[in-house]
């Protein structure tokens, strides 16, 4: 499966310039035929294993309080 740079931005919840500038940057292989830039659903998979988990800090705001 391939995505368009604005279906690719779309899975990560971002505007399509932000695709052009991910490909821009190098950080995203590309194919491209017929003057169309087509991006490997590889890619999103590639990107979300790198991801890293957002860092707790501090105390849970969903935990309740055993202050009085």
């Amino acid at each position: 499966m391939i995505l368009t740079p604005r279906e690719f931005a779309d899975v990560f919840g971002q505007h399509y310039s932000w695709a052009y500038r991910q490909i821009n940057a190098g950080n995203i292989k590309v194919v491209s035929k017929l003057d169309r830039i087509m991006i490997p659903r590889s890619e999103v998979d590639r990107l979300l294993q790198e991801q890293e988990t957002y860092p707790k800090k501090g105390r849970n705001v969903h935990e309740k309080s055993t202050k009085n």
